[in-house]
């Protein structure tokens, strides 16, 4: 690995640490006023409630929450695809402080790891400081974030901030095995915070990224290293089965037996996709 830039140096982590904390405060300023507020959106009432059942469970009766008895008439517990209980932010976050000042807690939390994984990430591609600094806050402080923790799905949130850091592990896995545990650990959280849909996205980004990483090393005639970055992300998918298996299993054995039902058709036409996407990142295709 390259020694660190100057930059760095002198753009320190605390300064970092506090640069993006004023960041959050700055775009999410009812976390820090209102701590203890719920949204008005009904999901986060609804997610609010089934941890507040998790922790109940464990402290006062130190039992697994397989069943939550006090929602329509009793449901899945940790099995159910949403439910947060094995996620580290539930454990370091709403067990200790409370179910309300966690999870205002973990939304600062993981905004801030998201502008730090995303400044890391940039800088491992030569993004100078001041790139590096628009990267980490444009990508934390994202519209559809917002509007995650705006419906109370903070587990979708907590997914997708830990996504650069993913990235970043499965890059630096190419040359070092420690980076593969660390890529394990961050994408195993990802799926324990049992967002629907970050996990799998972040099956298909590193996916790509080892498909780019490994086509770069063929063009430029580097032997055998078109393997390294798949021997990476098989390092992290191996790791991050074993951390998660305590959430996965449980799930898939419920999804197999109890199967969701769709429409008969059901499809999404291409131009409704582009229109969707084109508010969101036609500024930035433009800068690009």
């Amino acid at each position: 690995m390259s020694p660190p830039r100057w930059p760095d140096v002198v753009f320190s982590l605390p300064a970092r640490l506090a640069l993006w904390t004023l960041v959050a405060a700055a775009v999410g300023p009812a976390n820090f006023t209102g701590p203890h507020n719920l949204a008005e959106y009904f999901d986060d009432h609804q997610f609010h409630g089934w941890e507040q059942v998790n922790r109940i469970t464990l402290l006062q009766f130190g039992e697994l929450p397989q069943w939550n008895p006090y929602w329509c008439g009793g449901t899945l517990g940790v099995a159910a695809p949403e439910d947060t209980f094995f996620s580290p932010d539930f454990w370091l976050l709403r067990l200790p402080f409370g179910v309300s000042l966690g999870r205002h807690l973990a939304i600062i939390t993981l905004m801030i790891l998201g502008m730090e994984g995303m400044y890391r990430l940039a800088r491992r591609f030569q993004a100078s400081l001041v790139g590096g600094v628009l990267a980490a806050v444009t990508y934390a402080t994202y519209e559809r974030f917002a509007e995650f923790i705006r419906e109370g799905a903070i587990n979708f949130h907590v997914g997708f901030e830990l996504l650069p850091w993913a990235v970043l592990c499965l890059v630096q896995g190419i040359h070092s095995w420690r980076w593969r545990l660390a890529g394990g650990f961050f994408v195993g959280w990802i799926f324990l915070a049992a967002g629907t849909y970050p996990g799998p996205f972040a099956v298909l980004v590193l996916g790509l990224v080892a498909v780019v990483l490994s086509g770069r090393a063929v063009a430029s005639g580097e032997v055998g290293g078109w393997k390294r970055p798949i021997a990476s992300l098989l390092g992290i998918g191996l790791v991050t089965f074993l951390l998660a298996a305590c959430k996965l299993v449980p799930l898939f054995v419920f999804m197999a037996r109890f199967k969701r039902v769709w429409l008969p058709v059901e499809a999404n036409l291409g131009s409704d996709l582009l229109n969707g996407l084109l508010p969101h990142y036609g500024m930035v295709a433009g800068l690009a």
